[in-house]
């Protein structure tokens, strides 16, 4: 019999399957749509988040574009194995918080780290309202420092940041500033967590999602009106 697709979802992906996720991230035109790092990032903000925010509306995030009817696949097939990946990431991104043992996946770069915080901090922007009161809390807010000193240190080009997310950032700064991203993801996760979190409905089962099957993005829309329409130009 065979396996379902809920629990192909479940799956860790393996090193060539991240690998390939990677690539396809990377081969999307749009300068603006997210390296693996980056999304490994939005993902952890996204899974912090008390209420889900459903695929329908991020997914013009990962792409790049600023229109949600838009997405760089030739086909069905290319988007059917993309977005299988991308739960499936997502899936590994909340195992790896509810293991308590939580560490982000950064590129082997100097500037590791940089692109994690942007796509924390563009979760934390789809997500604005559950976060607010947490960024105005003059204690909380200290939990999203590490992700904004990444983000922005040594930007040059936003006058209207404070000084302190202007100052330089060094090698040794990087290092104590990455350790945190780690402990500061935690927090979130648990502060939103025990306060009853929902998390995010499985995609329905089967092997294959119907043209005229609910949308697994979580939108209400029947497949063929919604992902599957946007997936093939």
């Amino acid at each position: 019999m065979p396996a379902s697709k809920g629990n192909e979802l479940s799956k860790p992906l393996g090193d060539e399957e991240i690998a390939k996720l990677s690539d396809i991230l990377d081969s999307f035109p749009n300068e603006n749509s997210m390296t693996l790092e980056m999304l490994d990032g939005f993902f952890t903000a996204l899974y912090c988040c008390p209420r889900l925010v459903p695929p329908s509306r991020y997914m013009h995030s990962i792409y790049g574009n600023e229109s949600e009817d838009e997405a760089p696949f030739e086909d069905e097939k290319q988007f059917y194995i993309f977005f299988e990946l991308l739960m499936r990431y997502w899936n590994g991104v909340g195992n790896r918080l509810q293991s308590g043992k939580f560490k982000p996946f950064l590129e082997d770069i100097p500037e590791a780290g940089t692109g994690w915080s942007v796509g924390f901090l563009q979760g934390v922007l789809l997500a604005e309202g559950d976060f607010v009161s947490m960024m105005r809390d003059e204690d909380e807010s200290m939990a999203f420092m590490s992700f904004f000193m990444l983000a922005f240190g040594n930007d040059k080009l936003h006058e209207d940041l404070p000084p302190l997310l202007k100052e330089e950032v060094t090698p040794e700064m990087r290092k104590d500033l990455l350790e945190g991203l780690s402990v500061s993801a935690m927090f979130l996760y648990s502060r939103f967590n025990d306060s009853g979190r929902v998390d995010v409905p499985r995609p329905a089962c089967g092997d294959k999602i119907g043209r005229n099957d609910p949308c697994p993005c979580g939108s209400g829309k029947k497949y063929k009106k919604c992902c599957l329409n946007r997936a093939v130009h």
